[in-house]
């Protein structure tokens, strides 16, 4: 036999010995307290009596098993394994990697070091919490309403805010109209329709605005799209001497306050004004809980503003001419929130 092919077979029964010398270490460990010293001293015995008809010496033994395994390798200089986990779990892992009827055995020591070996583990991540999108922000006032809807419409169309128009009045159009139209768009967004009709009720003669306007009542009345809940004339107030209009802060933002006004009898024959008060009266009150300061007042005033059309109908005058229009849209998307609590007790 060459010298090549000696080697060759030499090295190979020299492996076997590691494997069978390894098994040994492996299963003669106790995991909870190794004292590693004497158990290498001990099996590298056992190895050497196996090996006692092959010329190896201690020295070349100590390479093969050093070679072989991490776990007799000694302690790393670096520290880059914790030396608990490198005497009490590595070690398990490499036997049952290694020989493959221990990963199946049920393990009855179960050792301290294994035990606490879960109690770092990170818990496992929360469930993502689906999302869903919807036409509506609550499909349960959507439910609630599908049969109903409230109209808007401003007798005084013409009315505006000074900051952003740099006028208190405008021909035709003013922004009163944009905030009775958001005031729709916001309590269709949430579930109650609503149809503003903005039809220009106070040019080119503004004396006639409550009869062009009570026109208009009637015409919304005398359409069926349902049950109507509410009937809301769109206005601003107009208060002498301001520079700059009142605001309340709702959530860090500030919002025009909203005056109601009720029209009464004492002009005029006005049966069901008492409804319309009543109404007003609760707005105010869930307004005082929601939005606290939002809903200023609740004014009876002589006229009746076409309010004797309907039971349900009111004023509303969303801040005043010196107020902006963000501000006065912010109002309106407060109050679409508070009417709708207040409606909810109406069907």
């Amino acid at each position: 036999m060459g010298k090549s092919n000696f080697f060759t077979f030499f090295k190979t029964i020299m492996l076997m010995y590691a494997f069978v010398a390894i098994l040994l270490v492996g299963l003669g460990v106790e995991f909870e307290k190794p004292e590693w010293g004497n158990m290498f001293i001990k099996q590298w015995n056992n190895f050497s009596r196996l090996s006692a008809g092959v010329n190896v010496n201690n020295e070349m033994g100590a390479v093969f098993f050093r070679e072989s395994s991490v776990l007799l390798n000694g302690k790393s200089p670096n520290g880059f394994l914790e030396e608990k986990y490198r005497e009490h779990v590595l070690s398990k892992y490499l036997l049952t990697a290694n020989i493959q009827a221990l990963a199946y055995k049920k393990n009855e020591d179960t050792t301290e070091v294994n035990q606490k070996s879960h109690v770092d583990e990170l818990p496992p991540p929360a469930p993502l919490q689906e999302a869903v999108g919807t036409e509506y922000s609550s499909n349960d006032d959507h439910q609630v309403f599908k049969d109903y809807y409230v109209s808007l419409y401003c007798t005084h169309s013409s009315e505006s805010y000074t900051p952003d128009s740099k006028a208190a009045r405008v021909d035709g159009h003013g922004l009163i109209n944009e905030v009775a139209s958001h005031l729709s768009e916001q309590l269709k967004s949430k579930g109650l329709e609503s149809v503003f009709n903005d039809t220009v009720h106070d040019y080119p003669d503004y004396n006639k605005s409550y009869t062009n306007s009570r026109e208009t009542v009637n015409k919304i009345l005398a359409e069926n799209k349902g049950k109507l809940l509410a009937l809301f004339d769109i206005h601003r107030d107009n208060i002498p001497g301001l520079a700059r209009g009142e605001t309340v802060t709702i959530d860090n933002k500030q919002a025009a306050p909203i005056l109601i006004i009720v029209g009464t009898d004492a002009r005029k024959n006005h049966p069901d004004w008492q409804i319309n008060n009543s109404f007003a009266k609760r707005l105010k009150e869930r307004g005082d809980v929601l939005y606290p300061g939002l809903i200023k007042a609740v004014r009876t005033k002589e006229g009746t503003y076409n309010q004797e059309c309907f039971d349900h109908s009111l004023l509303l005058e969303f801040g005043g001419d010196m107020n902006t229009l963000a501000e006065c849209e912010y109002a309106a998307e407060l109050f679409a929130d508070i009417l709708l609590e207040v409606l909810k007790e109406e069907v």
